[in-house]
């Protein structure tokens, strides 16, 4: 009987510290997930290309998961950091003039570079500009379709055309069904230049159609959005050019 309880104790035992092990595994993975997920949030690059996490202090500043419920906290912190360098790239190319080619700073949201930003106001929307649009970033922010690596041709002649959902919920091209010809849209570049852009062009069309993508638009400097209407079936196409 003896033997039998000290063997059901040793058991007990074992089972105990296993058991002891799992849990405290377990906690540090998600306290190691979660250090990595504010480590990730926004990430910059420096001028030779190589990348520096760039940790959030959230106690110094802080930022609900939503800003005026229609930025998500991830984007505002992309939007923030991303007008602040273009600030400091002006000040740079003004004490520098073209002496030299100056590189940008490179402002990520997860993993897609930031390549402006775009203020509607009559909408309320400020939002970053991704440089490419994908599944997962487009539910952060809106992006460029047209064209590709347009960090250098936004603010510049040609055509831009930015995408972005309508969720019918008042974030980012929801509510472009209520801008009118002659509306402001403000685009700022990662230079500091915040150029305004008047609507001359309202309409919808198939999402088949790409005409309203590689257009000439005779040397002038235009931007288009592009969003599906409340039905999704078809594409309503804002054009407005710079004043």
């Amino acid at each position: 009987m003896d033997s039998i309880f000290k063997k059901w104790w040793f058991y007990a035992i074992i089972i105990s510290v296993i058991v002891i092990i799992s849990i405290s595994i377990v906690f540090f993975v998600i306290l190691l997930g979660d250090n990595y997920e504010e480590e990730r949030l926004t990430t910059s690059s420096n001028g030779d290309g190589s990348r520096e996490e760039r940790q959030n202090n959230f106690e110094e500043d802080p930022i609900e998961e939503e800003r005026d419920g229609l930025i998500g906290r991830r984007a505002y912190v992309a939007l923030s950091r991303f007008e602040e360098a273009a600030a400091r790239q002006a000040e740079s190319e003004r004490e520098n003039g073209n002496a030299e080619r100056i590189e940008p700073e490179r402002i990520y949201l997860d993993d897609l570079l930031t390549v402006a930003t775009i203020e509607i106001p009559r909408t309320g929307i400020h939002y970053p500009i991704l440089e490419r649009g994908t599944a997962d970033g487009l539910e952060l922010a809106v992006a460029v379709m047209w064209p590709n690596h347009a960090m250098d041709r936004i603010n510049e002649s040609g055509n831009v055309v930015i995408m972005g959902h309508n969720f019918r919920n008042d974030r980012f091209f929801s509510n472009n069904d209520r801008l009118q010809l002659g509306d402001r849209i403000y685009i700022t570049d990662f230079r500091g230049r915040r150029v305004g852009y008047t609507i001359y062009l309202i309409f919808e069309t198939t999402p088949e159609d790409t005409s309203y993508i590689i257009r000439d638009t005779e040397g002038e400097t235009e931007i288009t959005l592009s969003t599906c209407t409340n039905g999704s079936s078809r594409r309503l196409i804002i054009q407005a050019r710079a004043e």
